[in-house]
């Protein structure tokens, strides 16, 4: 049984650069060696995209972020931090405003 709160959703991708994700990412990661490491990991498996939208720079590598998977790193991150998954929603919407 998934236990996730997000995953069934059918949440739709966050399209970032990687300087995006990580910068979103890292203070949440901070101390869990393996979640630091794979921040990029997640960012490759996003399928690459055009950058389009207000302040779109010509050239910036823009990856979609594969909800699955990103959720799958998070939930295991906020288990570890032993923090509810409830945690999760907040912090994918947040991802979603900053990110597209």
């Amino acid at each position: 049984m998934n236990d996730s709160l997000l995953v069934p959703h059918n949440l739709p991708p966050i399209c970032m650069t990687y300087q995006q994700l990580r910068y979103t990412l890292e203070p949440l990661a901070a101390g869990y060696p393996w979640a630091e490491g794979t921040i990029r990991d997640l960012w490759m498996l996003g399928s690459p995209q055009p950058p389009m939208g207000p302040g779109a720079r010509i050239g910036e590598d823009v990856r979609l972020i594969v909800p699955s998977q990103f959720i799958a790193w998070l939930e295991d991150v906020l288990k570890r931090q032993g923090r509810p998954l409830s945690d999760s929603a907040r912090l994918y919407a947040h991802m979603l405003k900053d990110g597209n």
